[in-house]
């Protein structure tokens, strides 16, 4: 999950760092086209602490009913993390897809002016 956000990441932000975002003519479209990078931040963001320990736990492993529970607990809140990063994931894929169509389409319109050499 994290190695494809990132990568996903990445290279769309390329592309957006060279598409000159400051020539786009509307607000609502140059959002559009920053929505996937910020949709795989927040992924990325959800699945690092799914995978990354952020705080010590006490643990008693000689007790087998409070090391069940704390299992229990701990797998469950990463599940719920990498299922919001997985909706994230594939929320900036769709936005993806939405920017592509809409470049395809005509909706973006770049208006950069030509550069003077003197």
């Amino acid at each position: 999950m994290i190695t494809l956000a990132t990568f996903l990441g990445g290279a769309y932000f390329a592309a957006v760092s060279f598409a000159k975002l400051g020539a786009v003519e509307s607000p609502y479209l140059r959002c559009l086209l920053i929505a996937p990078l910020i949709s795989w931040l927040i992924a990325i963001g959800c699945a690092i602490p799914a995978i990354v320990p952020t705080r010590l736990h006490d643990l008693n492993l000689g007790d087998s009913l409070s090391s069940k529970l704390f299992f229990v607990r701990f797998v469950g809140s990463n599940v719920k993390l990498l299922r919001c990063a997985l909706l994230f994931q594939l929320l900036g894929i769709a936005a993806t897809m939405l920017v592509l169509w809409a470049v395809i389409s005509g909706w973006v319109s770049y208006t950069v002016e030509p550069v003077r050499l003197s």
